[in-house]
């Protein structure tokens, strides 16, 4: 159990054990190699997914927001921006390419059938959520 789970008596009311695949490499739409890792709940078969895309790393020691989700039974593709975190590319503050957002749900579908289910949330951390039938939309 996670130490916010502890903190603030928000424990699972089934507590799923957690795996990781690091570092997934994604190609963007422009050909851009991007990186994510998988959290999933290792004894659930083919639980929903939620896509977690941030510019601020993945894996530091504050960040548990995918091993919360995967403990309570989601799998959490949690994805780095362009030029973050290993992914490549240049990172632009004020503005998300639209080939990672295509790149990523290209990719997403082709997984679909060997693990990934449809993503039931789509969260970008600092940049605020973007919506699931539009993810390629630029921040204005």
């Amino acid at each position: 159990m996670t130490l916010l789970s502890r903190l603030f008596d928000v424990r699972p009311e089934n507590r799923h054990p957690v795996r990781v695949e690091r570092d997934l490499v994604i190609p963007a739409a422009d050909g851009v190699r991007l990186l994510a890792d998988r959290h999933f709940p290792a004894d659930v078969e083919r639980p929903p997914l939620v896509l977690l895309r941030s510019p601020y790393g993945r894996g530091n020691a504050l960040d548990r927001m995918p091993a919360l989700l995967a403990e309570r039974g989601y799998q959490v593709l949690y994805q780095s921006l362009r030029g973050t975190a290993g992914a490549e590319g240049r990172f632009d503050g004020f503005t998300i390419d639209p080939a990672d957002a295509d790149g990523t749900l290209t990719w997403l579908r082709a997984q679909r059938q060997r693990r990934l289910n449809e993503a039931t949330s789509l969260l970008s951390r600092g940049y605020g959520p973007t919506r699931p039938e539009d993810p390629g939309r630029q921040n204005r």
